[in-house]
């Protein structure tokens, strides 16, 4: 009698065990994520790397900027200079040339450094950068230079 109150117990369970996979309804969740991926690209113009130092530049286009960040917030373009914004002779006795840049609603300016708030995500977001700078009839021969830094970054 014992064995068989075991066995009838033991049958039960299972069965029990067994009805709470046939229910007539069943959920789950399931759940994905995609990380923060910011990108920036620059394409300069062929006068990017010809300024008319002697005749200078106004609001003259230097490069496209492409923008992309899927940031739901937003994101910020710092662009900064090397140089604090001056064209820098590579030889000795020539003056420095002082410039403007302008980017896309960016505040600021290259001399400290510029940002662009951008208040969503952007994809494949093209923008001009240009160049103002004045020109020097007695500007000494040589070649005059800055590197620009772009830093996409999202808020």
């Amino acid at each position: 009698m014992k064995l068989s109150t075991r066995l009838i117990a033991a049958s039960a369970v299972v069965i029990m065990s067994g009805a709470t996979w046939a229910q007539s309804t069943a959920s789950m969740h399931i759940s994905g994520q995609v990380g923060v991926n910011c990108t920036i690209g620059v394409k300069p113009t062929a006068k990017a790397s010809s300024l008319d130092l002697v005749k200078g530049e106004s609001n003259t286009q230097i490069a496209d900027v492409i923008e992309n960040c899927n940031n739901p917030t937003g994101y910020t373009v710092t662009l900064s200079s090397e140089m604090g914004g001056r064209l820098q002779p590579k030889f000795d006795g020539a003056e420095p040339v002082a410039y403007d840049l302008s980017y896309d609603k960016a505040e600021g300016s290259i001399a400290e450094k510029m940002v662009a708030f951008r208040d969503n995500a952007e994809f494949d977001r093209v923008a001009p950068l240009s160049i103002t700078l004045p020109g020097n009839s007695r500007a000494l021969a040589g070649y005059y230079y800055d590197n620009i830094v772009l830093t996409i970054a999202a808020k």
